[in-house]
């Protein structure tokens, strides 16, 4: 009797092993491969996509904007302070 519940017990687990390894995550219908990372513009507040053309490095870290006029915002802002 405890040696079915072993077998069942096995069996179980290679199933569960064979599709959870394949199995992928969803997130808002992409998979985690395609998710995109978001970063928070410093002018407006907005979290934009990380891979915004609109970007600055400023003293080894990297800045990211919604808009080019954010980013014109931001470096005036930054020329001001020098």
């Amino acid at each position: 009797m405890i040696i079915k519940y072993l077998v069942l017990g096995l069996i179980l687990f290679v199933t569960y092993k064979l599709f959870a390894g394949r199995a992928k995550k969803e997130v808002k219908g992409k998979t985690e491969e395609q998710a995109v990372e978001l970063v928070q513009d410093p002018v407006s507040g907005l979290y934009i996509d990380k891979e915004t053309q609109f970007r600055v490095k400023y003293y080894d870290k990297m800045y990211y904007f919604a808009t080019k006029a954010n980013m014109d915002k931001f470096i005036a802002d930054k020329k001001g302070e020098e």
